[in-house]
């Protein structure tokens, strides 16, 4: 697992003494890794309904694969309403008969809203058979998919080898979210060698695309110093990259770089901000040390019910160093 790094921050007035309150802990990678939709909440949609159709074998015939392919549009424009009323179970009708056809979309179409339960009972089984027929002809979704079903264990028996197998074969195709995930096995050591300086190429590459999860691991290797030289300036230009893009992690992590002057100049107003806006997200360690920027006044005017009232929510989540507070500040 990526390795939690920490600093110390006194909280003289409280009575507290190097007390690492400043847990700067990235997503763990282990735990992100879960079978993402291809699009954010219909599956069908996001398959590209101009693409051409990829057929199962030599001996399906051309007809068959135009037949194949009106059959997975007339599911599309079901799934979607377009041009008829937006039904489910004929969408998936259409999707299963094309499918059965080896259309590649279709069998995409079918393991996601399986997965999903789409408008069908979730079924695993279900999905992961779907997801190889559509991984065997290339379709880059599905081996992604396929090998995170390997990888978490659903539907099939957990297996790393298998996943990293399927995984990799979407992440040499482009796929941001299977080169993060291929990043987060090299780092952790999952069916294959543990390797850094793989797990960095592999999470730079996702992160380029935009993968908000890769951003925010390799702002983190940068800070460590794993897999790559330690520099903070390109762990600041990760961290904040992801943070933008609304990563509650990074944006405590910003928070921190600007408190702790890590590859950026010390600013606490700049702390104060990322630390809010990871705080509004619900995170512990933001609201913890957002109240102790209230209570010491840094970057803010002091105010100790702001305080308290920030230590109470972190206390309510479990955060211990925040119910210590309350404890001797003799408040509840």
């Amino acid at each position: 697992m990526i390795k939690n790094y920490c600093f110390s921050h006194v909280l003289h007035q409280l009575g507290l003494t190097v007390v690492p309150i400043l847990l700067v802990s990235c997503i763990s990678p282990k735990d992100d890794i879960t079978t993402r939709k291809v699009s954010s909440d219909q599956p069908a949609t996001s398959i590209s309904s101009n693409q051409p159709p990829s057929p199962s074998s030599n001996s399906v015939k051309t007809d068959e694969l135009e037949d194949a392919e009106a059959q997975f549009q007339k599911g599309l424009a079901y799934y979607r309403g377009e041009g008829v009323v937006k039904n489910q179970q004929k969408a998936i009708t259409w999707f299963r008969k094309a499918a059965k056809q080896g259309n590649a979309k279709a069998q995409l179409s079918l393991g996601l809203m399986y997965e999903q339960g789409d408008g069908i009972p979730r079924n695993d089984q279900e999905a992961v058979k779907w997801y190889h027929k559509a991984a065997e002809q290339g379709n880059i979704h599905a081996q992604k998919n396929l090998g995170i079903m390997y990888y978490n264990g659903n539907g099939v028996t957990q297996n790393y080898q298998k996943a990293e197998k399927w995984i990799r074969k979407a992440a040499k195709q482009g796929n941001a979210e299977a080169q993060f995930s291929l990043g987060v096995m090299y780092e952790n050591g999952e069916g294959i060698s543990q390797n850094y300086q793989e797990a960095i190429k592999w999470y730079r590459k996702a992160a380029k695309q935009g993968e908000v999860n890769a951003q925010q691991n390799l702002g983190q290797m940068y800070h460590m110093g794993e897999g790559v030289t330690q520099n903070d300036l390109e762990a600041e230009k990760w961290t904040r990259k992801a943070a933008e893009q609304g990563d509650v992690n990074a944006q405590y992590n910003l928070g921190v770089m600007y408190e702790k002057s890590y590859g950026v100049t010390q600013n606490y107003q700049e702390a104060i901000k990322w630390y809010r806006k990871a705080a509004k997200q619900g995170d512990a360690r933001a609201q913890l040390n957002l109240g102790v920027m209230y209570y010491q006044s840094y970057g803010v005017p002091q105010n100790t019910q702001e305080a308290i009232k920030l230590f109470r929510k972190a206390a309510a989540q479990g955060n211990a160093n925040a119910q210590e507070a309350l404890r001797i500040l003799n408040v509840q």
